[in-house]
């Protein structure tokens, strides 16, 4: 993983952490770091600044599981990896 993935990532985990009190989940995938975080407890006042952290990656979105159970990610694409 290159040095401005990273910096990326760390800028971001930072300020979810920050915006939200805790800090999100982050799994490695080839080519990409994928972090999630819980959105309960986010306040309205928040979603502007989440929102402006979210878009400073490759994708993000919310999902919701058949329980019911919300979370928003934020990808941050490798920029030594090669796209399609």
């Amino acid at each position: 993983m290159d040095h401005t993935t990273q910096a990326a990532a760390a800028g971001a985990l930072a300020a979810l952490t920050r915006l939200t009190g805790r800090a999100p989940r982050i799994t490695r995938h080839a080519g990409y770091l994928l972090l999630r975080i819980d959105p309960v407890g986010i306040h309205a006042g928040q979603w502007p600044l989440v929102v402006e952290v979210l878009e400073s990656g490759s994708a993000y979105g919310m999902t919701t599981t058949a329980a019911g159970t919300r979370a928003i990610w934020l990808r941050i694409d490798d920029a030594e990896t090669p796209h399609r």
